[in-house]
């Protein structure tokens, strides 16, 4: 049997890989104004500044997808 070092430490880039994941996914939940995924997402952010820039490009890239549904959605309230 091999000696235990302790417990297994994943690498950086594996740490990396499954905050941005984890942050992607809490940012599609965002579908509403919610407190509560707003402040998930900021508590996040926060505690992962060595990733903002990655963060920024999450939030730009859902910008982008959500901006054309509001846009028809406006549109939609201006013809009542």
């Amino acid at each position: 049997p091999l000696p235990f070092d302790g417990p297994a430490v994943p690498s950086p880039d594996a740490y990396m890989r499954e905050m941005i994941h984890e942050y992607e996914s809490e940012l599609a939940e965002l579908t509403f104004n919610s407190k509560p995924i707003i402040n998930n997402l900021t508590i996040i952010a926060g505690e992962n500044i060595h990733a903002s820039d990655a963060i920024v490009k999450l939030i730009e890239k859902r910008i982008h997808q959500v901006r054309p549904i509001c846009t028809i959605y406006r549109q939609i309230l201006t013809l009542r």
